[in-house]
């Protein structure tokens, strides 16, 4: 039987080995730092992930409520309060969750790809739709309901109405094609860092499809990556559903991720064809003119740079996207990297 932590200073230095026990991570990031997150104008950002691999936590809805739930701990709580401890662990997941990582790597070595909106959405819904589902496997590691009678009977709040639900569409389509239950292909995604997310979707669905089987080895790499892309660029699109009620985008969400699927199950067909008929894929000439289609240039070379390209735009300013608090309407941040992940709370 476990021991749970018998302090707020003992939960937050058993909050990273919990996640990568629950996870079957390879490792957590975390240096064991932790702080206050920044103040916004508009809303608040509950969690930070921060690329020097610090976390911070907002002191009203997070800290405050973890250090009483240690001052009555044992004791039965009203549902409101309990559930203000849960909706803070929940918080607590989801930052410990971004600071995961294969062996070998860092989750700050995604920090570039992280700018691109495709990288970003897949990061932050995944990220949240897995911590908001497995919350109670977290509470159970750290057997919390020993300190708070009644956590796992509440039903807590789930943030990024904009990326979650994209997140679980998309988890949820691949099950359907691959056998393997939504729930894994979530944690599959969310033990690596954010670079590695769309590669791990994208290898189920390529395995589950045979490509290896039927594609030239010489050109599986380049097929793998155009059903990659297909499926990143509807993801591309979520940042801009901030500006609906949280319903609406939380609906809009879920379709926009089952529209990613769907374009890289045609991307998966087009290829089957090609091999099929010329027996390799095809070279394609797809040059987009930033002058002639500024928006698509954009696009395309947002994609290219969550792959690792470099290439500037021609003829239009590229400006690096600025990542902000989800769920929330926050001020931006100055351009160039982003300080860490933010999780916000506002309207939902």
């Amino acid at each position: 039987m476990n021991t749970p932590p018998r302090s707020y200073d003992e939960l937050m230095a058993q909050q990273h080995h919990a996640a990568v026990a629950i996870t079957g991570a390879h490792h957590s990031n975390w240096n064991g730092k932790i702080g206050p997150t920044r103040q916004v104008e508009n809303g608040v950002i509950l969690g930070t992930a921060s690329w020097d691999g610090g976390v911070l936590y907002d002191d009203k809805y997070v800290t405050e409520p973890l250090k009483q739930m240690y001052e009555h701990k044992g004791v039965q709580q009203d549902p409101a309060t309990v559930l203000a401890y849960r909706n803070a662990l929940k918080t607590v997941l989801h930052e410990n969750s971004h600071m995961l990582s294969a062996e070998g790597t860092s989750h700050a070595d995604a920090m570039q790809a992280f700018q691109n909106p495709p990288v970003r959405a897949i990061e932050e819904g995944v990220t949240e739709a897995w911590s908001y589902a497995n919350l109670d496997l977290y509470i159970d590691k750290l057997d919390l309901e020993k300190i708070a009678p009644g956590l796992k009977e509440v039903q807590g709040r789930q943030s990024y109405p904009q990326f979650a639900p994209a997140a679980n569409a998309l988890a949820t389509r691949i099950s359907e094609v691959s056998g393997v239950d939504s729930n894994e292909v979530l944690r599959q995604m969310n033990v690596v860092n954010a670079a590695e997310k769309w590669p791990v979707a994208t290898k189920i669905v390529t395995e589950a499809a045979g490509l290896d089987k039927i594609v030239p080895p010489a050109q599986l790499a380049q097929a793998t990556q155009r059903v990659e892309q297909a499926m990143q660029a509807p993801f591309g699109t979520l940042a801009d559903l901030k500006g609906l009620q949280p319903d609406q985008q939380r609906a809009r969400s879920a379709e926009i991720g089952s529209e990613a699927f769907d374009a890289g199950q045609k991307e998966i067909t087009a290829i089957k064809q090609e091999v099929a008929t010329t027996g390799g894929l095809q070279p394609k000439v797809a040059e987009v003119s930033a002058e002639t289609n500024p928006k698509q240039a954009e696009l395309a070379h947002a994609m290219a740079m969550a792959q690792g390209g470099t290439k500037p735009l021609q003829g239009v300013q590229a400006g690096a996207a600025t990542p902000v608090g989800a769920g929330a309407a926050v001020a931006a941040k100055p351009a160039g990297p982003a300080v860490g992940r933010d999780q916000g709370l506002g309207r939902d």
